[in-house]
């Protein structure tokens, strides 16, 4: 089902709102602390492990927080080729559509 001119319009006025610089949220100076855990524990689950001690569940938590990390950057990988490939299809779409599909596409490319 393809959406109406009218609601891709709505989107991409939506994601322009939206829309952030990378560099504005971490600066290059920007470090970890490794003190702390890099993930929540409702998704690296470590604090359930009680035959670890509290500095190895850290470590772990920092462990997970990687694969986490690579795993996302894989999926991402695909995401901008797919939907470049998808746009390159509806150039013949209304303006707003294409507007609205490149708008995605260079939030995916940040």
């Amino acid at each position: 089902m393809t959406q109406s001119p009218a609601a891709y319009a709505d989107i991409l006025s939506h994601s322009q709102r939206a829309n952030f610089d990378i560099d504005q949220l971490l600066d290059a100076r920007h470090e970890f602390d490794f003190s702390r855990p890099f993930l929540p524990d409702a998704l690296a689950r470590t604090n359930r492990l009680t035959m670890l001690s509290p500095e190895e569940r850290l470590v772990f938590n920092q462990v997970r927080a990687h694969a986490y990390l690579s795993i996302f950057g894989l999926v991402e990988e695909f995401i901008l080729p797919f939907l470049l490939d998808h746009a390159r299809t509806r150039l013949d779409a209304s303006d707003a559509e294409v507007r609205a599909l490149l708008q995605f596409a260079g939030e995916e490319a940040k």
